[in-house]
């Protein structure tokens, strides 16, 4: 069979398959997803940004995706004392993540929570897989905390046409800052956006070479990659600037 045709039929099975993203879930704490868009965005209340990073051992975030991270917070929230990144590592514990599990590991191994001028994001890389759907790459599961299965996106397929342009630093980097896009409440997170631009996905953006495309949350993010466009997005399209923006100054 030609290999573009073959091609063609394997984007369009993952297409079909694909039709519902990791989504996110709620913590247990009062405070929902969304809630802290504007503290993240704006710099009169917390002017310093720490982003804490606890990684199963083997599984940790790779420098390239932290560099994405720490450039695309500096453009997008006013930050005056900063943006710090604190990694550390974590015994692994399972191979399956539920919900609770996922709230478990945060519960034991968090260290920094909301503090004077200070505003913290918790990050969890995981190993092994998320038991609601085990094809999810990452999610976003509170008002703060966001989990990444690092080694679903190590082990994710690459298009055999893309494999000198493209590795799975990149997916990593796209399904970061996409999970981040979701505690800055991308997209219709507790407003309503001026312009139509959310998907059938609900909180996801239409555009496909947006971040915040539904299909970048799951092994799906194989169907952004294109020969004449390989690299998936890793920074938000014109309408997730303007809610951003929009956010930022209080218009909404």
């Amino acid at each position: 069979m030609n290999r573009k045709i073959l091609a063609t039929i394997i984007l369009i099975l993952f297409q079909i398959l694909a039709v519902t993203s990791a989504g996110c879930f709620e913590s247990s704490t009062s405070a929902k997803l969304g809630d802290y868009a504007k503290d993240y965005l704006q710099g009169s209340k917390y002017t310093k940004l720490i982003i804490e990073i606890d990684y199963v051992e083997g599984f940790p975030p790779s420098n390239q995706a932290l560099d994405t991270l720490r450039s695309r917070m500096y453009s997008y929230c006013d930050k005056p004392e900063g943006i710090l990144i604190i990694p550390n590592s974590i015994p692994k514990s399972s191979s399956t993540y539920s919900d609770d599990d996922i709230r478990d590991l945060e519960d034991e191994h968090r260290n920094y929570h909301m503090k004077g001028s200070d505003i913290v994001a918790y990050v969890l890389y995981l190993n092994g897989v998320y038991s609601t759907n085990d094809d999810a790459l990452g999610l976003a599961y509170g008002a703060s905390s966001i989990a990444i299965f690092k080694e679903k996106i190590d082990n994710a397929d690459i298009p055999f046409w893309a494999t000198n342009q493209v590795d799975n630093t990149d997916y990593e980097k796209s399904v970061l800052i996409h999970e981040f896009g979701h505690l800055l409440a991308m997209v219709n997170i507790g407003y309503e956006s001026e312009r139509n631009h959310e998907d059938i996905h609900k909180h996801h953006c239409i555009n496909e070479k947006c971040v915040m495309y539904y299909s970048i949350e799951t092994v799906s993010i194989i169907t952004l990659i294109t020969q004449s466009n390989p690299l998936p997005p890793s920074d938000f399209d014109d309408d997730c600037r303007h809610d951003l923006n929009m956010l930022k100054i209080g218009g909404y």
